[in-house]
C-alpha cells in the first residue's frame, strides 16, 4: 500500500518542520500547498 499526506499551509514556520519530520515515518509522499506563506515556510 502506498500512502501520501497533503498538508495545505500558510506561515506555518513554527510547526512546519517538526510535522514534516513526524509525518516521513508513516507516509511514503507529502505533497504541500503553500497558501501564500510569508514567512520561512517555503524554504523549510
Amino acid at each position: 500500500m502506498h500512502l501520501t499526506a497533503g498538508i495545505r499551509v500558510k506561515d506555518g514556520e513554527v510547526w512546519a518542520e517538526e510535522c514534516l519530520r513526524s509525518l516521513s515515518g508513516f507516509v511514503d509522499d507529502i505533497v504541500i500547498l503553500d497558501d501564500g506563506s510569508t514567512d520561512r515556510t517555503v524554504e523549510i
